[in-house]
């Protein structure tokens, strides 16, 4: 509630968290083309290569946050949208050639791996790396992330653009609740500082009594003594 009644373009803000993940994204592909660098490796497509090849990586990244973005605005809980995300990436990440090449597996599952998304990522990166971009995996990655984007974005972004008047008038009851129980509190507060005044009060009137008391009391004692004598 607080988030939707901020004076700000409300998608701003989911655009903004996945922007701020591509950059993490970009971070991580730095590590680990330094380190890869470090122990030999020398793309040969040269530094437009690599470079080109971490964009088109990052394009598909981000176009596939919108589908855990939606997920995360319909489930309950992160460690749903987690669950389901690795029930997902394991099998598409698996299932693909990154780690064997796809003529070293049996005949029946090959043309899925051919057609997985992964795999297709993986060749167009892989050839512009090595300096022999595929213009068919490029362009296939590009249609895929323009699609994943297009059918899960406005789905996601719905979710920050329905703030109806329901929504604003409960985040202003809730406002207003809070301002009465500040309130209360407040007056709770004065009426206990004024029965610790009255009490000091009290304490202070009982002592001049009990000094009075102690007057009148040695006052009679003084007079039977003196009623004694006599």
């Amino acid at each position: 509630d607080r988030i939707r009644s901020l004076p700000v373009w409300r998608p701003s803000l989911m655009v903004g968290a996945l922007l701020g993940d591509t950059l993490r994204y970009t971070m991580a592909s730095v590590v680990i083309l330094v380190v890869t660098m470090l122990i030999g490796y020398r793309p040969p497509g040269g530094l437009v290569g690599v470079v080109a090849a971490v964009l088109l990586l990052l394009v598909f990244c981000f176009s596939v946050s919108w589908i855990w973005t939606l997920l995360g605005m319909k489930l309950r809980s992160p460690e749903s949208v987690m669950g389901v995300s690795m029930m997902v990436l394991f099998p598409l990440t698996f299932l693909s050639n990154v780690f064997v090449p796809i003529e070293t597996m049996p005949d029946w599952l090959q043309p899925a791996v051919e057609n997985n998304p992964v795999s297709i990522l993986v060749d167009a990166v892989r050839s512009l790396m090595v300096g022999d971009p595929h213009g068919g995996s490029i362009v296939t990655v590009l249609v895929i992330s323009g699609v994943f984007v297009a059918v899960f974005g406005p789905g996601a972004l719905a979710g920050t653009l329905t703030a109806s008047a329901p929504d604003f008038d409960l985040a202003l009851q809730k406002v207003e609740t809070i301002m009465k129980t500040e309130l209360t509190r407040q007056a709770v507060t004065q009426q206990l500082q004024n029965i610790h005044a009255w009490a000091d009060r009290l304490h202070q009137h009982h002592a001049v009594i009990e000094k009075f008391e102690q007057e009148a009391v040695d006052r009679v004692e003084i007079a039977a003594y003196i009623v004694k004598v006599y």
